[in-house]
């Protein structure tokens, strides 16, 4: 289904919901008002792009459960991994008060189980043969997206949790 866009970026309400984390709205939008859950936003980023980038498993994972495709990529070719490990990138300055390092760190946390949900998904389909998912991978380990200048594989070496870089060192490796 279409659903008028909102905002200069061409985002429509399903995307917005995503990126809001509102599992409640999506899960309407999809199910009820049978909007296409591969729907992309002027900058080509789908739904699950968005709620992965905001760390919000649960929409994740309900987007999942109704088919969001996990190797899609936006208009730069960055894929939805890529996207889930930009939330991780928080910064935690020694100056800030500590309402605001607790806010950085939970945000990382839910950035970190996000990523980990999409690594374990991207694992069980490459094992199935899935040359998508292979590309998705690839692309998303060796990517260099413009506004990030950083790979995949370097934003986890710089501060994720020794779980997630090796996830990510073994998948590569396949």
């Amino acid at each position: 289904g279409n659903c008028r866009t909102i905002g200069s970026a061409g985002s429509t309400l399903l995307h917005k919901a995503a990126a809001e984390g509102n599992k409640a709205v999506v899960e309407y939008l999809v199910d009820k008002a049978g909007l296409d859950i591969e729907m992309k936003n002027g900058k080509k980023a789908t739904p699950l792009m968005l709620a992965a980038s905001k760390g919000d498993l649960d929409t994740v994972k309900s987007l999942i459960d109704r088919g969001a495709d996990i190797t899609a990529m936006d208009e730069v070719g960055l894929p939805v991994v890529y996207h889930a490990m930009t939330g991780t990138q928080v910064s935690v300055n020694s100056g800030d008060n500590e309402e605001t390092k607790k806010y950085a760190n939970g945000k990382k946390t839910k950035a970190y189980k996000v990523l980990n949900l999409l690594l374990d998904e991207l694992d069980k389909e490459w094992d199935k043969g899935d040359k998508t998912v292979e590309t998705a991978i690839k692309k998303g380990f060796q990517a260099t997206g413009a506004s990030y200048g950083t790979s995949l594989l370097h934003y986890a070496a710089k501060g994720c949790s020794q779980e997630i870089l090796s996830k990510i060192i073994r998948i590569s490796s396949k």
